[in-house]
């Protein structure tokens, strides 16, 4: 080969590394042979120019990275405040409903009281006696009172405070009280719910309002775990208390599909919820935490096989001497 043929080979080898490097292979360089020849000196300042464009190149797709994640921030955080606002907007119709709900209850609890008195007074039998079906039908009238009676009185008790007021309280008071509360509505979507205690409870120091408080949160998460599942699955709530040296610790188990396992971490932050802005405002739990927590408790998630779990640990009352 001669130096003509030669030198016509060795541009078309830089010729073709161009190509490769214009295609995308920013690695692609021109052998060089270190010989001081024409083409070599060539080959350098080609390979010394794809290095520079290369540099470039690189830097170039750093920043649009860059631009890309900080669109995608913006996004998130967009995203973020209109949930925040649909939730806050949802907060002001639950105070709203929560005022007239007291109101509500106010107002029913003095016919009550008069329903209750008329049918007590008619049972004591010192004015005129009743027949034996009229006896019946008035006491289901004066028991019916009592439940509706009791209910509102539960409900009362559920109003905000701006103080705890601890006192010592049987330890399966709260939660007794709180599961009165959803009897019938348990009955009506056959969720069956048990409570028992391992072993002799004793009394928890706790404001009791409050904790049936954290109750309610607990049971409602439950319910609506519950009637996700398919008609005839077993929907089961069992609250289990078991005393130890110090504390008094409530299981509270749902045979529902439990919370997965990518929003466990997040489950007690504010505003998180699984059930959409129209079905939970996502404070239930983070509320329910900080009572437990200014009480010297404890409120975790237990991670399940199947179903959900929640742990309440509660203080002990010291002994009455």
């Amino acid at each position: 080969m001669d130096l003509k043929d030669k030198n016509s080979s060795d541009v078309e080898q830089i010729a073709e590394v161009m190509i490769r490097f214009g295609g995308g292979d920013l690695e692609a360089r021109v052998p060089r042979t270190r010989e001081g020849s024409s083409v070599d000196k060539l080959a350098f300042v080609v390979n010394l120019t794809m290095e520079e464009l290369a540099a470039r190149f690189r830097e170039s797709e750093q920043q649009v990275a860059a631009l890309e994640a900080r669109q995608q921030d913006l996004e998130k955080a967009n995203q973020e405040l209109m949930e925040t606002q649909a939730r806050l907007r949802h907060l002001g119709k639950l105070a709203a409903l929560g005022e007239i709900s007291a109101m509500i209850a106010h107002e029913l609890n003095q016919p009550l009281t008069v329903i209750t008195g008329y049918a007590s007074h008619m049972l004591d039998g010192k004015h005129e006696p009743l027949l034996p079906r009229t006896r019946a039908h008035v006491e289901t009238i004066r028991r019916c009172a009592g439940q509706m009676k009791t209910t509102i009185e539960n409900l009362t008790r559920f109003s905000r405070k701006d103080d705890f007021n601890i006192s010592p309280t049987h330890a399966l008071e709260p939660a007794d009280a709180t599961l009165r509360l959803f009897k019938h509505q348990f009955e009506r979507l056959d969720i069956v719910c048990t409570l028992q205690a391992a072993g002799t409870v004793a009394e928890v120091l706790i404001d009791s309002s409050m904790i049936q408080q954290v109750f309610m949160n607990l049971l409602c998460n439950a319910r609506d775990a519950l009637t996700t599942l398919p008609p005839g699955a077993p929907r089961r709530i069992e609250v289990t208390v078991e005393p130890s040296l110090r504390t008094v610790r409530y299981l509270i188990r749902d045979s529902g599909p439990g919370v997965r396992a990518e929003d466990q971490e997040r489950i007690f932050q504010p505003f998180f919820t699984t059930k959409g802005p129209a079905a939970g405002t996502g404070l239930g739990l983070s509320l329910s935490r900080d009572i437990v927590k200014q009480m010297g408790g404890t409120l975790e998630l237990i991670p399940s096989v199947s179903g959900g779990c929640f742990a309440l640990s509660l203080p002990m009352a010291p002994p009455a001497s």
